[in-house]
């Protein structure tokens, strides 16, 4: 069911209150909930057999290497066994390809399977899985990294330090639009994106510009990568997490609409159309971009090794960059 709010009796800003969740959950309303069209969908069902469209799927073609072609068969038959469909229990929109862990659908996962399922995109459109995310956005933008496929409930309160992540929709989006070009998408995608983009940079942004996560918000929870005394999953730890801000570079290329470059200004042209007044705020985030890039050559970088890793903070960055300077200056 989708989630209600009502207004507080706050006389000098406006806050909302989630009704029946037992506790006060209190919100500001992201300037891009109204434009996310998938709020408001009905729901549509969907369903395909592999063996009646295993011959349009992609057959590689590699000589002495049949047992590696069976997995690749079985891969993508175990994808068309496990489509999970929207009920009126989950409030899903689409069908989705399931995690299968859990008896949830995962923000992470569900991106990282995009990356085979776009090849069968003329037999069955697995976007719906990123959909059904769209679907569950709250008022001020936030969307939980895992929701249940039986009850459609978030798994995490979202101002759980895992709650959110890994930051890759924007990204999975921009590379499904390189391959197929689909404008309508693209400009369909835009609100909930940017609402999602300006939670993440209320909530889990540092003081220096750079953003967090923990292991289990970023997937990398099976990795040793924080200090001794903190929790593999839980703990952001003080990290920069390095990772976070390289995939915010290329997050913030589907949200802008642009990626700074020429040849594509017909495109954002088309999401300047259709994002509403809410488009113009988007100024900012070519300044950003540069910053990240900045911050991960210049405060990561280590003089000895020559490699990127992680670091404390640092000096803010932000203050250094003029607007004029874009991406450029880096």
């Amino acid at each position: 069911m989708k989630r209600k709010y009502s207004r507080c009796e706050c006389p000098d800003e406006e806050i909302y209150l989630s009704e029946g969740d037992g506790y006060y959950n209190l919100y500001l309303k992201s300037p891009y909930y109204e434009e996310n069209c998938f709020l408001e969908e009905p729901p549509e069902a969907s369903c395909a057999e592999y063996e009646a469209v295993k011959d349009k799927l992609p057959k590689p073609y590699w000589a002495g290497h049949e047992e590696e072609i069976k997995a690749h068969d079985f891969a993508w038959d175990l994808a068309f066994r496990h489509i999970g469909q929207p009920t009126k229990e989950n409030g899903f929109v689409r069908s989705f390809i399931e995690t299968s862990f859990n008896m949830s659908t995962f923000m992470g996962d569900s991106s990282a399977m995009m990356e085979f399922t776009k090849y069968a995109e003329e037999v069955f459109d697995f976007r719906g899985t990123l959909d059904n995310f769209y679907s569950k956005q709250h008022l001020d933008g936030f969307i939980c990294r895992e929701i249940r496929a039986d009850n459609g409930k978030d798994r995490f309160h979202r101002f759980d330090p895992i709650s959110v992540g890994p930051y890759w929709l924007g990204y999975t989006e921009w590379d499904l639009y390189c391959r197929n070009r689909d404008k309508k998408r693209l400009e369909k995608v835009f609100a909930p994106l940017m609402g999602l983009h300006l939670w993440i940079g209320r909530h889990r942004r540092n003081p220096d510009g750079s953003y967090w996560h923990t292991g289990l918000s970023s997937t990398m929870d099976n990795q040793p990568r924080v200090p001794d005394g903190y929790s593999l999953r839980l703990d952001k730890a003080g990290m920069s997490w390095l990772g976070t801000f390289f995939v915010h570079k290329e997050e913030y290329g589907i949200v802008s609409g642009c990626l700074l470059e020429d040849d594509r200004h017909d495109l954002k042209q088309s999401l300047a159309q259709s994002g509403g007044a809410a488009f113009g705020d988007i100024s900012g985030l070519r300044i950003e971009v540069a910053g990240l890039k900045r911050r991960s050559v210049n405060a990561c970088k280590s003089d000895e090794s020559f490699f990127i890793g992680e670091a404390g903070h640092v000096a803010d960055f932000g203050n250094k960059l003029r607007p004029e300077d874009g991406a450029d200056a880096v």
